[in-house]
């Protein structure tokens, strides 16, 4: 079980009409944000990519021998899918979009795009939750690679050793195979001291916030709450969003999966 930060914020309790309907089905608006053409602020590309990005880096066998690739990647809902090209242009329209039934995905494969637009990027609008972590140990693997290291034994222990700490780790299939590579521990991951920037947090809710409303069947109370998740290593950063809204709300600790 995985214990998780739920800040809980609460702006108001407003007591519901009696004669009001107890559920309505109204159709979901399209809100038109990812259709504007006004471009992207990079604070919220980088806030969304916090919540949404996943930083790659792929070990296959072809024929006889192992290869490596490295991958930066967004998946949402295919109802996102303009949001995903809003990012796609961000980033000067590098990389593919695919869809897979509601499956939406934004990859970035070919190395020089990722040395030369995605990480500068994150270097100057750095990311804020832990999962700068996994950027930072992403980016050694990848200038491994543009330096050909990973073509030798030695350069390739080096990657598999950053990989064993990224995101979950070696599978057991690559274990198997090098058994002698020596594993990392994981960087801990204690926040930024700078205090967050109001995009960066538009952008991180876009992606890991949900806005909920709750009636309390008894009193008739209807409760609005903007909620976000986190896992328990990343306590700072969910203190720095409770201080950001000035105090507002309440973090809970529970447990979860």
């Amino acid at each position: 079980m995985v214990k998780k930060n739920i800040i809980t914020l609460s702006y108001r309790q407003v007591r519901r009409n009696s004669n009001s309907s107890r559920t309505s089905k109204q159709p979901r608006a399209c809100i038109g944000f990812a259709y504007t053409t006004e471009k992207v602020n990079p604070n919220y590309v980088t806030g969304f990519c916090d919540a949404e990005s996943s930083f790659i880096i792929d070990m296959f066998k072809q024929g006889k021998k192992w290869r490596l690739a490295a991958r930066f990647k967004i998946n949402l809902h295919s109802v996102d899918l303009p949001l995903l090209y809003k990012i796609q242009a961000f980033f000067g329209g590098i990389g593919s979009i695919t869809v897979h039934g509601q499956k939406a995905s934004f990859r970035v494969s070919k190395l020089d795009d990722i040395i030369n637009v995605i990480i500068p990027h994150f270097i100057k609008y750095p990311l804020q939750s832990a999962k700068l972590i996994d950027f930072l140990l992403w980016q050694k693997c990848v200038m491994l690679i543009k330096m050909k290291e990973h073509l030798t034994e030695d350069g390739l222990h080096k990657i598999l050793s950053l990989k064993s700490a990224l995101n979950l780790g070696i599978p057991e299939t690559i274990k198997a195979a090098f058994p002698n590579i020596t594993t990392m521990v994981r960087p801990i991951y204690t926040g930024a001291s700078t205090p967050l920037n109001p995009y960066w947090v538009s952008g991180f809710i876009d992606g890991d916030g949900s806005f909920t409303v709750s009636i309390d069947s008894t009193t008739n109370y209807v409760n609005v709450r903007l909620m976000v998740g986190l896992n328990i290593r990343e306590d700072v950063l969910i203190q720095k969003l409770l201080e950001f809204f000035g105090g507002v709300g309440i973090i809970n600790l529970s447990t979860g999966q």
